[in-house]
């Protein structure tokens, strides 16, 4: 049995809902394993809380999740994001992370696309020794 036990599944939650000790505000974005809310705690702390979506909860993606969740909370780094907690809502496993303001590397790269930065290959560099950090 996983961390993350049964999975009868009911709604899936929604900005204005409280999964575990967290109230969605609203929604970041998807893939193909989950979706992505801003939320916050009691102490207004903001997290982006990762929620399984439903056609992962009963396929190998649970077990995927369930890795991720503990090789992340292993994690201790300037550069990687940090995980706050688990649990599960309504049969829908959830992460709670760090939530990191700003853009993404696919935003980054679609705007230099657009006008390429003097310095580009200065802020390359500096995008890659901080994941290699990491």
């Amino acid at each position: 049995m996983s961390m993350f036990g049964d999975h009868t599944l009911g709604p899936v939650p929604k900005p204005g809902e409280t999964v575990g000790p967290y109230l969605l505000e609203s929604f970041l974005g998807s893939g193909g394993m989950a979706s992505v809310y801003r939320a916050r705690d009691a102490s207004g702390q903001h997290v982006a809380l990762k929620i399984l979506n439903p056609t992962a909860v009963e396929n190998h993606e649970l077990k995927r999740f369930t890795r991720e969740y503990s090789a992340m909370s292993e994690l201790d780094h300037p550069n990687i994001v940090r995980v706050f907690g688990s649990g599960q809502h309504e049969g829908y496993p959830w992460l709670a992370m760090e939530l990191v303001e700003g853009k993404d590397l696919d935003e980054v790269i679609q705007q230099w696309k657009k006008q390429e930065p003097k310095d580009r290959w200065s802020r390359v560099r500096s995008l890659l020794v901080g994941l290699c950090e990491g």
